[in-house]
């Protein structure tokens, strides 16, 4: 695995642990989830949510199966990249992290127009720990074709690029407040 990768996903698994204990938990990842929907204003019965909280468990279950006994409660750093390395070695990475792309789209698109702004990126951003100055630059960099919307192609190829690129520069690196 490159530098590159190894830091972003160490980066990642930073953000994860939500209690920020030095392990990561299946709570951790749903926590991500539950924080972006309040947010937002998204009760926890909405089915935003709960779809939201779905795809965490996806992400979860993808890693889980991916350590070594495959029925772990949390996760160290260590044992995160490997999993993270391995998703991405074997092809199943992208079934990993697509529902959650998704789900987080549905709830920062608060006009539903299919997209999300500037803003609406933004405060998605800023309720995960990302500093608005970032998120901004992070967004001008992610609308690939400057309408000043992102689409869900567009956010799920800036996140497909942050788990795969070994490009230090590359774009979707700050999706997640990398770089």
């Amino acid at each position: 695995m490159s530098d590159v990768l190894r830091q972003k996903y160490e980066h990642r698994f930073r953000q994860l642990d939500v209690d920020d204990d030095g392990f990561i938990s299946q709570d951790d990842v749903r926590g991500r989830a539950r924080q972006l929907a309040d947010a937002f204003g998204v009760p926890a019965h909405d089915p935003l949510t709960r779809n939201a909280e779905d795809a965490a468990d996806v992400y979860w279950k993808g890693i889980v199966s991916h350590t070594p006994d495959g029925g772990v409660r949390r996760v160290d750093c260590p044992a995160f990249v490997a999993a993270l390395d391995a998703a991405r070695e074997d092809g199943t990475l992208r079934s990993m992290v697509k529902p959650a792309v998704r789900a987080h789209l549905a709830v920062t698109d608060q006009d539903g127009d299919g997209t999300v702004d500037a803003d609406e990126f933004t405060a998605a951003q800023q309720a995960v720990g990302i500093p608005q100055d970032q998120a901004l630059a992070a967004f001008s960099l992610l609308d690939v074709d400057g309408d000043g919307r992102l689409t869900l192609a567009e956010w799920e190829n800036a996140v497909w690029e942050f788990y795969t690129s070994t490009d230090p520069e590359a774009p979707g690196n700050r999706v997640l407040g990398h770089g």
